[in-house]
Order: C-alpha cells, then structure tokens, then sequence
C-alpha cells in the first residue's frame, strides 16, 4: 500500500477532464490532473498550474481520491508529531565537547565549545527561512557578478571592502572575504543561526547521568547531552543532563502534560 502511495503521489497523471468548477466558485478550463500533492490536486489549465485543495474539490472527484487524501492526512500528522518531539528536544539538547571529572555512569563535568554547522548549501537551504532564501539568491547573484567584473568594478569593490572594515572595526581581508565570497558569508550567518539554537550550560561545571558505565575520567569526548532539571551534590546546585534520547524525550512529554 505505500508503494502504491508513492506511485499516486509522485507519478505525474495525465487525466484529461475539460473544464472544472470548484466549491468555491473558481472554474479552471481545459485542465489536466498534473499530481496529488499534499494537500490538493495540482491542475494544469488555460491560465497555468494551481493546486486545488481537496475540500475544495467538487464531491464527485474528491470521492475519487478520498482513501489517498486520507492517507496524507495520517502521514502529516504523524510529521507533525515527530516535528514537535524534535522541536521538544532540541530544546533541552546540545552537542558539546564533555569531560567528565569521576568515573562511572553519573558523574560531574566540565565542558567546553563544540559549534556545529551545515554539512552543505543544500542541508542548509532545507533549513532556511523565506528571508535567508532570497538572502542565499541574492549572494548566489553576486557570485556570478563577481566572475565577470571589470578592473574599474574589482577597485570599486575594494573601496567597499575598505569602508566595511572602517564601520566594523574589522580588517580589510577579513571585509573582503565576506564581500567577494558572498555564499560563504550567507553560510556562515546560517551557521551561526543553527549554533544558537542549542543553548550551553549556564555554568563550567555539570552533572550528566546514562554515561557509558567504562566512561574514563578526565578524557574528554564529543556527544550531545540533554537538560532534564537541576540536582543537588554536596550543598552545589548543578544543572542536570543525560546522554539518553529516550529519556529526554520522556522528560519533554511529562513538561508537556
């Protein structure tokens, strides 16, 4: 049944079925089923391509399609449940640098910095916002413009590098950088955005429990750990962590309740 979901979803139909009045009044002429999209039928006519929602949908079409409409309803509620489980947890988590201070499976750490960024463009673009997309278009545009500049646009550019690093207090390398690589300017921005979305401990010193049991002290090592409450050791107030996903998400369930 989910092959032959996909098959419905992405197969592009070609379904001629002369001119189509909506529910809502609109009337597409001379249209074409294109594809089931996820939430309507995406429609070629007279006019171009519009994606009719199902409600939309005159009774005797949407009867048609009624066990496949259902189907992506379930299958976008159960995305949109895994997204606010995701949403819950990243939250309460941070991949940090963890170097535990005792052995064994509780211990007290210190911890230190370990930023985390886009694998690529691509990865990145999945993340962006509208704003961040037509920042990328933008930059992506200036790239090109860069490849074909004139010795007159080359100076002008350097003179805008020049004022850059004035206003920042920066160098003129640095501002040059940033200027003639727009795409990684853009990709450091989003870099930067995706690093703030995951808050650091408010103190050098933590406890995280569900540590491996042959843990060593005093070597540190790369994870992701997950704030679940605050615990008290020796009269020392410590923010509390595990190591363990499914234990973070429970925690994330029972604050939700």
């Amino acid at each position: 049944m989910k092959t032959l979901f996909m098959i419905f979803f992405l197969f592009v139909v070609s379904l001629y079925a002369g001119d189509l009045t909506t529910k809502s009044g609109n009337i597409y002429k001379n249209y074409d089923i294109h594809k089931v999209a996820s939430y309507g039928l995406e429609i070629f006519h007279d006019e171009g391509i519009t994606t009719v929602p199902f409600a939309d949908l005159p009774d005797d079409i949407r009867t048609q399609y009624a066990e496949l409409e259902k189907k992506i309803i379930e299958q976008e509620k159960k995305r949109l449940e895994k997204q606010k489980k995701d949403f819950a947890l990243q939250k309460i988590s941070r991949p940090i640098m963890l170097t535990p201070l005792e052995g064994g499976g509780n211990a007290i750490c210190r911890w230190s910095r370990h930023d985390i960024s886009y694998s690529s463009i691509e990865d990145a673009l999945r993340d962006a916002s509208p704003y961040m997309i037509q920042k990328y278009k933008e930059a992506k545009k200036e790239e090109n413009r860069l490849k074909n500049r004139t010795a007159e646009e080359v100076r002008t550019d350097y003179l805008s590098a020049a004022d850059v690093a004035v206003a920042s207090g920066g160098s003129i390398r640095d501002a040059q950088f940033y200027l003639h690589r727009p795409l990684q300017g853009w990709m450091s921005e989003m870099n930067s955005s995706l690093d703030a979305k995951y808050a650091y401990p408010k103190s050098s010193r933590i406890i995280v429990q569900d540590l491996p049991e042959n843990t060593l002290s005093n070597v540190a090592f790369s994870t992701i750990v997950y704030c679940i409450g605050t615990m008290k050791r020796n009269g020392i107030t410590f923010q509390l962590y595990t190591v363990d996903k499914n234990k973070a998400l429970e925690f994330t369930q029972q604050q939700n309740k």
